[in-house]
């Protein structure tokens, strides 16, 4: 299942675990939209199972080997939920 982020991100993220361990425990939980180096943490952190970067890249003000750094470095700094 692929979340598009908008304006509803923690509405509609924070209750779609649940939804998704409940209905079909298989199903994997994709945020694709909205997810940059700001908020990312707290995405992971909330049980996605996988994210989509595009703009926070691509379109970074210092250019698209500056915006994959920044991701980086914004992921090696927190631990991952095992």
């Amino acid at each position: 299942m692929i979340i598009g982020t908008g304006v509803n991100l923690p509405y509609r993220l924070f209750r779609m675990p649940k939804f998704n361990s409940e209905r079909n425990p298989n199903c994997e939980l994709v945020v694709d939209g909205g997810v940059r180096h700001d908020n990312v943490e707290e995405l992971v952190q909330e049980g996605v199972d996988g994210i989509v970067v595009s703009s926070a890249i691509f379109k970074h003000p210092e250019g698209i080997t500056a915006g994959v750094k920044t991701f980086r470095k914004v992921l090696d700094s927190f631990e991952y939920r095992s």
